[in-house]
């Protein structure tokens, strides 16, 4: 391979990873408060399906996790398993030749404030952190909302990933000023490790990934992440995708799940809110950074998607 074709090679890489950082950055994560749920020997726990999706993440013991789809799925340490919203679950306790095996502790003791779900009283197989977690940008686009069966990862390798989980629940435990945003930034970092994993692996099951296995499709992504305050067409993204406008739009729906207006709305105004809550920038240079031609236009489409104007907003922050 010659330099020039190399270095090519490592422009088109790092233009990769720049669009997705981009995406991963204007993610926003919600956590509702965590519970313990703990499985004793042969006893179960049955979840109701939720309009959220579900995270689990194995502290300590081995058990079987069933959905209403007909999946199950071995339960074992250190492993994340993030179901779909609408999926009904049990969570059954491992055979008891396996609960001998669940002798391992966790640095957790129970909390007034903390919910414990407690299935049976004999000994312990399998304790779980468990909660509901909505990933989207802004309210519009859920990252799982086409996810159709659960994802499970292992994370053995990540003393991270496990002092994260003992956090939100120590927080949730314990609830204080800025617990929701710390559980809220811990849970985001634990996202993208394992939305990189699945990267690395080219996983289908989570069609946003798909955007960044797609030349055509990343070019026009790439212009509208990093120039939102320009005039983004369709007709001019479809070019630039060699696409027909109709195809465009169809594909970029289907992978992102917004239409391309949709998403580059969207963007722009949690671009302007990010700018809001960390800088001193003037209302008006803000809209015009994110690609309004007048602060009375920013100001509706604002209110519109988040329910106060600007300035409102921002001495809500201070």
């Amino acid at each position: 391979m010659s330099e020039i074709a190399a270095f090519e090679i490592c422009l088109k890489h790092n233009d990769v990873m720049e669009i997705t950082d981009k995406l991963l950055e204007a993610l926003e994560v919600k956590v509702e408060p965590f519970a313990v749920c703990d499985i004793r020997d042969g006893c179960h726990l049955d979840l109701d399906g939720d309009t959220s999706n579900t995270i689990h993440y194995t502290l300590s013991g081995y058990g079987i996790l069933k959905t209403s789809d007909g999946s199950s799925i071995e339960v074992e340490p250190d492993q994340i398993i993030i179901v779909p919203r609408g999926m009904a679950q049990r969570i059954e306790s491992a055979s008891p030749s396996c609960s001998s095996t669940a002798s391992s502790s966790i640095c957790l003791q129970p909390s007034e404030d903390l919910f414990w779900m407690k299935a049976g009283e004999g000994a312990t197989d399998v304790i779980l952190a468990c909660g509901r977690i909505q990933v989207t940008y802004g309210p519009d686009v859920d990252i799982f909302n086409q996810l159709a069966e659960p994802i499970v990862e292992f994370f053995n390798d990540s003393s991270f990933i496990r002092g994260a989980f003992e956090e939100i629940l120590n927080e949730f435990g314990r609830p204080q000023l800025g617990t929701l945003a710390l559980t809220s930034s811990l849970m985001k970092q634990c996202l993208i490790i394992m939305l990189r994993r699945l990267r690395q692996r080219q996983d289908q099951r989570i069609p946003w990934l798909a955007v960044l296995d797609n030349p055509r499709l990343e070019k026009a992504l790439a212009v509208m992440l990093e120039a939102p305050q320009k005039n983004h067409r369709v007709e001019d993204l479809a070019n630039l995708a060699h696409m027909s406008r109709s195809s465009f739009t169809e594909h970029f729906t289907k992978t992102i799940g917004q239409a391309p207006h949709e998403f580059l709305t969207g963007f722009r105004l949690r671009r302007a809110k990010q700018l809001l809550t960390v800088g001193d920038l003037n209302v008006e240079v803000i809209a015009s950074k994110v690609g309004y031609r007048s602060r009375s236009s920013f100001s509706r489409a604002f209110k519109a998607k988040y329910g106060q104007d600007p300035m409102s907003f921002r001495k809500f922050q201070e």
